[in-house]
């Protein structure tokens, strides 16, 4: 089983968390934890932080090969910053 984390920052915006865990279910993942939060920037501005690990059956990089490209569309149609680790990035 492969894990990778996932950080997304954008405006909060409606749909995206479902939008988020639709995809990573689509291409065979599991999200594992996530957490989340919206920050009040000014008047109305709201500032969505999300990070999930996800795990996936197999191999991890056909996975992760088939997240990134399906993240980019994504960031692409809310406007966000998606950055994907996988876990020997950040532990070894």
């Amino acid at each position: 089983m492969g894990i990778l984390i996932i950080s997304i920052i954008g405006k909060d915006q409606r749909g995206i968390l479902a939008d988020v865990a639709t995809l990573i279910a689509d291409i065979g993942g599991n999200i594992e934890d996530v957490r989340g939060h919206s920050i009040l920037i000014n008047k109305g501005k709201k500032l969505a932080s999300v990070s999930l690990i996800v795990s996936s059956e197999g191999e991890t990089q056909p996975f992760f090969v088939r997240l990134r490209k399906k993240m980019k569309q994504l960031a692409e149609k809310y406007n966000l910053k998606i950055t994907i680790y996988r876990e020997e990035e950040i532990f070894d």
